[in-house]
Protein backbone atom coordinates (compact mmCIF):
# COMPACT_ATOMS: atom_id res chain seq x y z
CA UNK A 1 0.00 0.00 0.00
CA UNK A 2 1.45 3.39 -1.01
CA UNK A 3 1.60 6.49 1.16
CA UNK A 4 -1.31 7.94 -0.81
CA UNK A 5 -3.30 4.75 -0.29
CA UNK A 6 -2.51 4.88 3.41
CA UNK A 7 -3.82 8.42 3.58
CA UNK A 8 -6.95 7.21 1.79
CA UNK A 9 -7.30 4.43 4.33
CA UNK A 10 -6.98 6.98 7.11
CA UNK A 11 -9.76 9.12 5.61
CA UNK A 12 -11.98 6.08 5.09
CA UNK A 13 -11.36 5.01 8.68
CA UNK A 14 -12.45 8.41 9.97
CA UNK A 15 -15.57 8.31 7.81
CA UNK A 16 -16.32 4.94 9.40
CA UNK A 17 -15.98 6.44 12.85
CA UNK A 18 -12.52 4.94 13.40
CA UNK A 19 -9.67 7.14 14.57
CA UNK A 20 -6.62 6.00 12.62
CA UNK A 21 -4.05 7.22 15.18
CA UNK A 22 -4.54 4.53 17.88
CA UNK A 23 -4.90 1.93 15.13
CA UNK A 24 -1.53 2.93 13.68
CA UNK A 25 0.07 2.90 17.12
CA UNK A 26 -1.24 -0.58 17.91
CA UNK A 27 -0.08 -1.88 14.53
CA UNK A 28 3.37 -0.33 14.97
CA UNK A 29 3.78 -1.78 18.47
CA UNK A 30 2.57 -5.32 17.72
CA UNK A 31 4.65 -5.66 14.55
CA UNK A 32 7.84 -4.34 16.17
CA UNK A 33 9.58 -7.72 16.45
CA UNK A 34 8.45 -8.75 12.98
CA UNK A 35 9.77 -5.55 11.40
CA UNK A 36 13.02 -5.81 13.36
CA UNK A 37 13.69 -9.37 12.17
CA UNK A 38 12.64 -8.89 8.57
CA UNK A 39 13.86 -5.41 7.73
CA UNK A 40 16.41 -4.20 10.28
CA UNK A 41 18.77 -7.15 10.87
CA UNK A 42 17.21 -7.74 14.31
CA UNK A 43 18.08 -4.19 15.43
CA UNK A 44 15.43 -1.80 16.71
CA UNK A 45 13.51 0.03 14.03
CA UNK A 46 15.12 3.47 13.50
CA UNK A 47 11.71 5.12 13.21
CA UNK A 48 10.92 5.86 16.84
CA UNK A 49 7.36 7.17 16.47
CA UNK A 50 4.48 5.28 14.88
CA UNK A 51 3.70 6.72 11.44
CA UNK A 52 0.12 8.10 11.41
CA UNK A 53 -0.04 7.89 15.20
CA UNK A 54 -0.92 10.79 17.46
CA UNK A 55 2.67 12.09 17.57
CA UNK A 56 3.19 11.82 13.80
CA UNK A 57 -0.21 11.98 12.09
CA UNK A 58 1.24 12.67 8.63
CA UNK A 59 4.00 10.06 8.83
CA UNK A 60 6.76 12.63 8.25
CA UNK A 61 9.10 11.25 10.92
CA UNK A 62 9.87 8.10 8.95
CA UNK A 63 13.49 6.97 8.74
CA UNK A 64 14.60 6.48 5.07
CA UNK A 65 15.55 2.83 5.64
CA UNK A 66 11.96 1.97 6.63
CA UNK A 67 10.77 3.17 3.24
CA UNK A 68 13.53 1.31 1.39
CA UNK A 69 13.41 -2.07 3.14
CA UNK A 70 9.67 -2.70 3.26
CA UNK A 71 9.18 -1.89 6.94
CA UNK A 72 6.65 0.83 6.09
CA UNK A 73 4.87 -1.43 3.60
CA UNK A 74 4.23 -3.99 6.31
CA UNK A 75 2.90 -1.21 8.56
CA UNK A 76 0.58 0.04 5.80
CA UNK A 77 -0.74 -3.45 5.09
CA UNK A 78 -1.40 -4.13 8.76
CA UNK A 79 -3.23 -0.82 9.21
CA UNK A 80 -5.39 -1.60 6.20
CA UNK A 81 -6.24 -5.04 7.55
CA UNK A 82 -7.07 -3.60 10.96
CA UNK A 83 -9.29 -0.88 9.51
CA UNK A 84 -11.21 -3.43 7.47
CA UNK A 85 -11.65 -5.67 10.53
CA UNK A 86 -12.79 -2.76 12.69
CA UNK A 87 -15.28 -1.69 10.03
CA UNK A 88 -16.69 -5.21 9.93
CA UNK A 89 -16.94 -5.26 13.72
CA UNK A 90 -18.76 -1.91 13.70
CA UNK A 91 -21.29 -3.17 11.17
CA UNK A 92 -21.93 -6.33 13.17
CA UNK A 93 -22.12 -4.58 16.56
CA UNK A 94 -23.05 -0.94 15.93
CA UNK A 95 -24.08 -0.27 19.54
CA UNK A 96 -21.16 -1.97 21.26
CA UNK A 97 -19.18 0.09 23.77
CA UNK A 98 -15.48 -0.80 23.97
CA UNK A 99 -14.31 -0.20 27.52
CA UNK A 100 -10.59 -0.75 26.94
CA UNK A 101 -9.76 0.52 23.45
CA UNK A 102 -5.94 -0.02 23.63
CA UNK A 103 -6.38 -3.66 24.66
CA UNK A 104 -9.00 -4.20 21.97
CA UNK A 105 -6.82 -2.69 19.24
CA UNK A 106 -3.86 -4.75 20.43
CA UNK A 107 -5.90 -7.94 19.99
CA UNK A 108 -7.02 -6.86 16.52
CA UNK A 109 -3.45 -5.96 15.54
CA UNK A 110 -2.12 -9.29 16.74
CA UNK A 111 -4.78 -11.33 14.95
CA UNK A 112 -4.43 -9.35 11.72
CA UNK A 113 -0.64 -9.68 11.78
CA UNK A 114 -1.13 -13.45 11.96
CA UNK A 115 -3.55 -13.26 9.03
CA UNK A 116 -1.08 -11.12 7.11
CA UNK A 117 1.69 -13.69 7.61
CA UNK A 118 -0.70 -16.51 6.67
CA UNK A 119 -1.49 -14.69 3.41
CA UNK A 120 2.23 -14.33 2.75
CA UNK A 121 2.74 -18.06 3.24
CA UNK A 122 -0.01 -18.72 0.72
CA UNK A 123 1.64 -16.38 -1.80
CA UNK A 124 4.93 -18.30 -1.66
CA UNK A 125 3.18 -21.66 -1.88
CA UNK A 126 3.52 -22.71 1.77
CA UNK A 127 0.61 -24.03 3.79
CA UNK A 128 -1.76 -21.52 5.32
CA UNK A 129 -2.93 -24.09 7.86
CA UNK A 130 -0.25 -26.69 8.63
CA UNK A 131 -2.69 -29.47 9.56
CA UNK A 132 -4.90 -29.38 6.46
CA UNK A 133 -5.50 -32.84 5.02
CA UNK A 134 -6.27 -31.80 1.45
CA UNK A 135 -3.97 -30.62 -1.32
CA UNK A 136 -0.35 -31.77 -1.30
CA UNK A 137 -0.48 -33.10 2.26
CA UNK A 138 -3.52 -35.16 1.35
CA UNK A 139 -1.44 -37.18 -1.12
CA UNK A 140 0.94 -38.22 1.66
CA UNK A 141 -1.91 -39.03 4.01
CA UNK A 142 -3.54 -41.16 1.30
CA UNK A 143 -0.34 -43.17 1.01
CA UNK A 144 -0.29 -43.84 4.76
CA UNK A 145 -4.00 -44.63 4.88
CA UNK A 146 -3.48 -47.16 2.08
CA UNK A 147 -1.13 -49.10 4.37
CA UNK A 148 -4.15 -49.83 6.51
CA UNK A 149 -4.47 -51.10 10.05
CA UNK A 150 -2.93 -49.48 13.07
CA UNK A 151 0.30 -48.89 11.17
CA UNK A 152 -1.44 -46.69 8.63
CA UNK A 153 -3.46 -44.95 11.34
CA UNK A 154 -0.30 -44.19 13.32
CA UNK A 155 1.67 -42.85 10.35
CA UNK A 156 -1.25 -40.62 9.38
CA UNK A 157 -1.44 -39.28 12.93
CA UNK A 158 2.34 -38.83 13.12
CA UNK A 159 2.38 -36.88 9.85
CA UNK A 160 -0.30 -34.54 11.21
CA UNK A 161 1.63 -34.06 14.46
CA UNK A 162 4.87 -33.33 12.60
CA UNK A 163 3.11 -30.55 10.67
CA UNK A 164 1.44 -28.99 13.70
CA UNK A 165 4.06 -29.43 16.45
CA UNK A 166 6.36 -26.56 15.30
CA UNK A 167 3.44 -24.15 15.75
CA UNK A 168 2.48 -25.36 19.23
CA UNK A 169 3.33 -23.73 22.55
CA UNK A 170 5.42 -26.76 23.57
CA UNK A 171 7.70 -26.62 20.54
CA UNK A 172 11.45 -26.83 21.11
CA UNK A 173 13.39 -25.83 17.97
CA UNK A 174 15.41 -28.47 16.17
CA UNK A 175 14.01 -31.50 18.05
CA UNK A 176 10.98 -33.70 17.60
CA UNK A 177 9.14 -34.52 20.86
CA UNK A 178 10.15 -38.18 20.88
CA UNK A 179 8.93 -38.95 24.41
CA UNK A 180 5.57 -37.36 23.67
CA UNK A 181 5.29 -39.38 20.48
CA UNK A 182 6.01 -42.58 22.41
CA UNK A 183 3.04 -41.76 24.63
CA UNK A 184 0.88 -40.88 21.62
CA UNK A 185 1.63 -44.19 19.88
CA UNK A 186 0.84 -46.08 23.09
CA UNK A 187 -2.74 -44.71 22.96
CA UNK A 188 -3.63 -46.92 20.00
CA UNK A 189 -5.75 -50.02 20.70
CA UNK A 190 -2.92 -52.57 20.49
CA UNK A 191 -1.36 -51.09 23.62
CA UNK A 192 2.14 -51.17 22.12
CA UNK A 193 4.62 -48.78 23.77
CA UNK A 194 7.38 -48.17 21.23
CA UNK A 195 11.00 -47.45 22.00
CA UNK A 196 12.49 -44.07 21.17
CA UNK A 197 14.40 -45.74 18.34
CA UNK A 198 11.12 -46.96 16.80
CA UNK A 199 9.73 -43.44 16.94
CA UNK A 200 12.88 -42.03 15.32
CA UNK A 201 12.54 -44.57 12.50
CA UNK A 202 8.87 -43.66 12.05
CA UNK A 203 9.78 -39.98 11.82
CA UNK A 204 12.44 -40.79 9.24
CA UNK A 205 9.92 -42.91 7.30
CA UNK A 206 7.34 -40.11 7.25
CA UNK A 207 10.01 -37.66 6.10
CA UNK A 208 11.29 -40.00 3.38
CA UNK A 209 7.77 -40.78 2.14
CA UNK A 210 6.87 -37.08 2.04
CA UNK A 211 10.06 -36.35 0.11
CA UNK A 212 9.34 -39.14 -2.38
CA UNK A 213 5.76 -37.93 -3.01
CA UNK A 214 6.09 -34.14 -2.74
CA UNK A 215 9.79 -33.45 -3.17
CA UNK A 216 12.55 -32.16 -0.94
CA UNK A 217 11.49 -28.52 -1.26
CA UNK A 218 8.03 -29.24 0.20
CA UNK A 219 9.59 -31.14 3.10
CA UNK A 220 12.11 -28.35 3.62
CA UNK A 221 9.45 -25.62 3.73
CA UNK A 222 6.73 -27.50 5.61
CA UNK A 223 8.60 -29.76 8.05
CA UNK A 224 12.25 -28.88 8.53
CA UNK A 225 12.20 -25.09 8.50
CA UNK A 226 9.16 -24.81 10.83
CA UNK A 227 10.85 -27.29 13.19
CA UNK A 228 13.80 -24.97 13.76
CA UNK A 229 12.18 -21.57 13.43
CA UNK A 230 8.61 -21.49 14.75
CA UNK A 231 6.68 -21.83 17.97
CA UNK A 232 7.57 -21.18 21.60
CA UNK A 233 11.21 -21.43 22.59
CA UNK A 234 12.35 -22.93 25.87
CA UNK A 235 15.35 -24.70 27.37
CA UNK A 236 16.10 -28.06 25.79
CA UNK A 237 15.41 -31.05 28.02
CA UNK A 238 17.05 -34.47 27.90
CA UNK A 239 13.95 -36.16 26.56
CA UNK A 240 13.99 -34.06 23.41
CA UNK A 241 16.39 -36.44 21.68
CA UNK A 242 17.39 -35.89 18.09
CA UNK A 243 16.10 -37.96 15.19
CA UNK A 244 18.35 -39.95 12.87
CA UNK A 245 17.90 -37.17 10.31
CA UNK A 246 21.14 -35.27 9.76
CA UNK A 247 20.44 -31.79 11.10
CA UNK A 248 23.01 -30.09 8.88
CA UNK A 249 21.79 -31.52 5.58
CA UNK A 250 18.07 -31.82 6.25
CA UNK A 251 16.94 -29.58 9.09
CA UNK A 252 18.91 -26.55 8.01
CA UNK A 253 18.52 -27.30 4.33
CA UNK A 254 20.62 -26.22 1.39
CA UNK A 255 18.81 -22.91 0.90
CA UNK A 256 19.18 -21.90 4.52
CA UNK A 257 22.85 -22.86 4.54
CA UNK A 258 23.51 -20.81 1.41
CA UNK A 259 21.86 -17.70 2.86
CA UNK A 260 23.57 -18.19 6.22
CA UNK A 261 27.02 -18.43 4.63
CA UNK A 262 26.37 -15.37 2.49
CA UNK A 263 25.44 -13.34 5.57
CA UNK A 264 28.42 -14.64 7.52
CA UNK A 265 30.69 -13.59 4.65
CA UNK A 266 29.26 -10.11 5.11
CA UNK A 267 30.58 -9.99 8.66
CA UNK A 268 27.47 -10.86 10.69
CA UNK A 269 27.69 -12.98 13.83
CA UNK A 270 26.54 -16.62 13.78
CA UNK A 271 23.34 -15.88 15.70
CA UNK A 272 22.38 -12.84 13.63
CA UNK A 273 23.17 -14.54 10.33
CA UNK A 274 21.14 -17.61 11.29
CA UNK A 275 18.13 -15.58 12.47
CA UNK A 276 18.09 -13.55 9.25
CA UNK A 277 18.54 -16.66 7.11
CA UNK A 278 15.76 -18.51 8.95
CA UNK A 279 13.47 -15.50 8.49
CA UNK A 280 14.18 -15.22 4.77
CA UNK A 281 13.77 -18.93 4.08
CA UNK A 282 11.19 -19.94 6.69
CA UNK A 283 9.36 -16.67 7.34
CA UNK A 284 10.12 -16.54 11.04
CA UNK A 285 13.27 -15.66 13.00
CA UNK A 286 13.79 -17.78 16.15
CA UNK A 287 13.85 -15.98 19.50
CA UNK A 288 16.94 -17.86 20.66
CA UNK A 289 19.65 -20.12 19.30
CA UNK A 290 19.76 -23.52 20.99
CA UNK A 291 23.09 -25.16 21.86
CA UNK A 292 22.54 -27.82 19.17
CA UNK A 293 21.90 -25.26 16.46
CA UNK A 294 24.96 -23.25 17.55
CA UNK A 295 27.08 -26.41 17.26
CA UNK A 296 25.82 -26.96 13.73
CA UNK A 297 26.59 -23.34 12.82
CA UNK A 298 30.14 -23.72 14.14
CA UNK A 299 30.56 -26.84 12.00
CA UNK A 300 29.27 -24.99 8.95
CA UNK A 301 31.77 -22.20 9.50
CA UNK A 302 34.63 -24.71 9.46
CA UNK A 303 33.64 -26.24 6.11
Amino acid sequence: MTGEAAAGTAREARWSGIDIAPVAEAAWHIAHAERSARFHRLASCPTRTAPYGRKDPEGTGLHPSCQETGCLDLHHDLIERMVNQLARDNRRHPDRVIKNLPAYLTRVARSQLSEQKRAERVRIGAQAKPTRSDGAAGRVMARFEAIGGLRGEWLTRLFRIMRSYPFSSTHVPGRWPVDGLVEERAKLPDGHTPTREEIRKDIAFVTETSTHILGSRWVHENLTIPLISNGAFEELREEHTATDIDLTDVVLGKQLIAVYRHLRAGGLSRATAFRLAADRIGGRAPDRITPDILTILKDLDRK
